[in-house]
């Protein structure tokens, strides 16, 4: 089907607002936070693990506040969802900002994680999710690049700004940018799309339908269906392996000796690996269904941490988080075609809330083990070898859901 056929200007204006969310959704992403990690570390005289249990116990705070919250995306108008999300992040940006406690440091902290790596990516997802049926996966994969082009440009911006600035002015221009850029764009393009309501996308916009699953699953069925269990182990080690990696990534730099001037150049390999195969993974999704990317998607995490074991010349490096990046570059379509062809789309704002508890609950423990080995002195590629490993293994877990789960498009 070609991009003219389904991609009018309605879904235009939504795959951009996802676009944009997904892409402002960096000042509460771990890759961006972890580059001010070290300087927070110092001004607040804390070690690496005392720093990394404020941060995971500020992400699981955040991750506990996901289930209640989705909800406001099922049921408040996306202008109002907008203000919300603005104000939230805004608040954290500004408790980086004038900080000088560890309790003020971890209330920013949960701020931004819940608004950036919460509210921002789960409300692009869903309510495209709610908007798209039979595109779904191409609506999705254009959307994503916006993790993939943040993971290119912030870096950079933040580095620049840092080294001019310091860390505290980096976030002051991040507040700034929700304030003056973020919040007019997406306010245009709410208006442009015509969807000021979700409720409105259960219905046929946008030329398409919107049921998913021939069964419409509520918050409750969800939490007693076992098939959720086996496809949340998936879908937690992704992002629970990247926010390890990349919190602790100029440890891990300095360890295997690679220059730390290259950290922005691997980034940004990372993120043109993502883009690639975020986009060509769409219309795979809407062609065969999710497993094979999802198996995919598992294994190629094992791999990329059994690589971060072994190390190598800076250039292998940079090999890793190419193939980190090609991995997750399936994550955020495969996952956002899976729910919604389980559970059907009504009540999907609460349902991945309830995923988002989950995934970010587990991904808050991630930088912590990792934290205690660089502490302790003890060996980090044993550790992360031992890790690759036994994720590669699961790979298999997507094929056990197929089985108990046949309604999942495409088997």
């Amino acid at each position: 089907m070609k991009l003219a056929s389904w991609l009018t200007p309605q879904a235009t204006a939504m795959v951009v607002f996802g676009w944009i969310n997904i892409f402002f959704s960096a000042p509460g992403q771990t890759f961006l936070i972890s580059l001010c990690i070290q300087d927070i570390a110092t001004d607040l005289g804390l070690s690496a693990t005392a720093l990394a249990s404020v941060y995971s116990v500020a992400t699981l705070s955040a991750a506990a506040s996901l289930t209640p919250v989705g909800r406001w995306i099922d049921r408040l108008t996306l202008h109002q969802l907008l203000l919300v999300m603005g104000s939230i992040l805004g608040l954290g940006c500004l408790g980086l900002v004038f900080g000088t406690h560890v309790i003020m440091i971890g209330a920013a902290f949960y701020a931004l994680r819940l608004g950036g790596q919460g509210l921002l990516t789960m409300s692009a997802t869903t309510i495209m999710g709610k908007c798209f049926h039979k595109n779904r996966g191409k609506a999705l994969s254009w959307a994503s690049l916006g993790f993939s082009m943040s993971e290119l440009i912030f870096p950079s911006i933040v580095l620049l700004a840092m080294s001019a600035w310091g860390w505290r002015g980096a976030y002051v221009c991040l507040g700034l940018g929700y304030l003056v850029i973020w919040l007019p764009l997406q306010w245009r393009c709410v208006t442009m799309s015509g969807q000021g309501v979700p409720q409105c996308f259960e219905h046929e916009v946008m030329t398409e339908s919107v049921q998913s699953s021939p069964v419409v699953y509520s918050l409750a069925e969800v939490i007693r269906d076992k098939t959720f269990y086996w496809v949340i182990v998936a879908s937690c080690l992704p992002p629970m392996i990247m926010t390890a990696i990349l919190y602790h990534q100029y440890s891990l730099f300095e360890f295997h000796s690679w220059p730390i001037e290259w950290i922005p150049f691997a980034l940004g390999a990372y993120a043109i690996s993502k883009s690639v195969t975020s986009l060509g993974v769409g219309p795979f999704l809407d062609r065969y269904g999710p497993v094979v990317s999802f198996m995919m998607l598992v294994a190629g995490m094992g791999i990329g941490t059994v690589g971060m074991a072994l190390g190598g010349p800076a250039s292998m490096g940079v090999l890793w988080y190419v193939i980190f990046g090609a991995a997750l570059g399936l994550s955020g379509p495969v996952m956002s075609v899976v729910w919604p062809n389980l559970y059907g789309t009504p009540n999907l704002g609460q349902i991945k809330g309830w995923v988002a508890t989950w995934r970010n609950g587990v991904t808050a423990i991630a930088p912590l083990p990792l934290a205690w080995v660089i502490d302790s002195n003890a060996s980090i590629p044993l550790f992360l070898g031992v890790v690759g490993i036994v994720i590669t293994s699961l790979c298999i877990i997507p094929w056990i859901v197929s089985r108990l789960a046949p309604r999942i498009r495409g088997l």
